[in-house]
């Protein structure tokens, strides 16, 4: 038997070591997501007020900004991640909230696109957003 098998003691602890790893990782992401969150309260209050929407519109409008794609998905998941297991709306009331965000962007030259199958992109407007984000008026 040549030494290569390790001590089961100590696969044990590494086992342990690495749940605690795992757990601690996952207690980071949150924290992560809520600074995240906290640092956009400012602008989506700015973009709330700048173009009468809501909370939620205004959340989406700021995800947008930057004018690169994004999922349903990931939209959906920064909405709703601090609801519990379960109780956030099903992925289609994206398309509700992005159809009722267009009629109220439009009147400023704001565009927002549809990506078949995968989501949504800021094409026109970005200046007018990223305007409002700076501090500027819309």
């Amino acid at each position: 038997m040549t030494g290569e098998t390790a001590d089961p003691t100590s696969r044990k602890e590494l086992v342990s070591l690495l749940a605690k790893a795992i757990k601690r990782n996952d207690e980071l992401e949150g924290q992560v997501r809520d600074l995240e969150f906290a640092l956009q309260f400012d602008q989506t209050v700015s973009v709330q007020a700048a173009f009468g929407i809501t909370e939620a519109l205004a959340q989406i409008l700021v995800m947008l900004a930057d004018g690169k794609p994004k999922n349903k998905e990931r939209l959906h998941a920064a909405l709703y991640y601090r609801r519990p297991n379960g109780d956030a709306p099903d992925i289609k009331v994206m398309d509700k909230l992005v159809s009722v965000l267009r009629k109220h962007v439009e009147p400023f030259g704001i565009d927002i696109a549809t990506l078949h199958g995968t989501g949504y992109r800021l094409v026109g407007g970005i200046d007018v957003v990223r305007a409002v984000l700076d501090g500027k008026k819309a």
